[in-house]
């Protein structure tokens, strides 16, 4: 599986980025991990 995930370069599109709000601004990297965790679920399911 890793193989043919590595093989490729994935372009994922997460359509309600720009809606997601955090209660907190502490944390400046909750967002980017957010993201990056949508991402990484969006190759392993393919």
């Amino acid at each position: 599986m890793w193989e043919l995930v590595g093989a490729e370069r994935f372009h994922v599109v997460i359509p309600f980025a720009k809606k997601i709000k955090f209660q907190a601004n502490d944390n400046r990297r909750n967002p980017e991990m957010l993201l990056d965790l949508i991402k990484s679920n969006a190759m392993i399911r393919f």
